[in-house]
Order: structure tokens, then sequence, then C-alpha cells
């Protein structure tokens, strides 16, 4: 099962600490959560893999992978954008469970996504890597939809500004 959002967050930052688009007190953050079972997990990462690499290539970004159980805060110009996390907890404390081939109940693992991160510091390090120079071109993406009933259907290049407005009210995810 697969649920998505973007969902609007908001923190109380100390004094001092906000920093442009790169660091807000609301921001929107893309989050998806995929529940499967443990012989899913590594095509879903590898699946997410390959969605944060499309994406990043589209906006022309090279970046870096890394492993991490507990992320430190850098003060260097690299930034944290996409994630992808095996969490444990959440099925088992939500009481999450699915019945197998085999008739018994199994409790799945959650898989957490995120490619942009906050949408507002995506866009921040996107001025920044383009020097404030963005091209309309540049900034367009091939959109395509999907409902449960039908197969994809092309909409056609958009800017990303039509896209995030289109998720913004609702009509398209």
């Amino acid at each position: 099962m697969r649920m998505g959002e973007l969902g609007l967050v908001h923190r109380n930052e100390r004094s001092g600490t906000l920093h442009g688009l790169m660091r807000v007190r609301s921001f929107t953050q893309d989050d998806a959560h995929i529940l499967m079972r443990e012989n899913q997990v590594m095509d879903g990462i590898q699946g997410v893999m390959r969605l944060i690499d499309e994406v990043y290539r589209k906006f022309g970004f090279s970046y870096e992978i890394e492993l991490s159980t507990r992320p430190e805060h850098s003060i260097g110009r690299t930034w944290q954008c996409g994630t992808i996390q095996l969490d444990f907890q959440l099925p088992q404390r939500f009481d999450i469970d699915y019945i197998g081939a085999d008739g018994e109940k199994h409790r799945p693992i959650m898989l957490h996504r995120v490619v942009f991160g906050s949408i507002e510091r995506f866009i921040g390090i996107l001025l920044e890597h383009y020097a404030g120079a963005l091209e309309k071109n540049d900034m367009s993406v091939s959109v395509r939809q999907r409902d449960a009933e039908s197969d994809k259907q092309d909409m056609g290049e958009m800017s990303l500004e039509q896209v995030v407005n289109l998720v913004k009210r609702g009509e398209m995810e």
C-alpha cells in the first residue's frame, strides 16, 4: 500500500536560525509511506532511488548517497533533500498486519520516502544551483496522471509551478 501527500509542517525555530527559503517556520514536505512485505524491501528501495535519480537529473543536480543511522547537521553547502527510511516501529505501534500467502498474519515494513524534502528549500537549492538564472525550458517537466480506474494519461509539459499549484488544489497527486 502506498500513501503520499504534500503536507504542511510548522516548526517553532530558534531565533537566528531562519535562513531565506533554506530554513523556514512553515514548509511543504513531499512525504510518502509505503507498506510492504519483507521480500519487497529491496525492490522498494531501488524504486525510490530510481525516482530520486530521475527527479534530480531533470534539475541538473549531482548528489551523494549516504547511509546514516543518525544524521548529523551539515554546516557546509550540501543539503539533505531525499530520504529513504525503513520503519519497523510504526507498523507495530499501529498494529498493522496483512494475511500472507500462507494464511498467517504478518507485520509489514514501512518505507518512508521523501524526494524533495522541503519544497521551499528545494526551490532555494535550485535557485542557488543555477545562480538565479532559471530558464522556463529548464523548469518544464513531463506530467502523467494516473487514477485507480485507468492507465496513465499524458498531460504534456508543464512548469514546476503549474504542477505544484495543481497538487495544492487537490487536482493532482
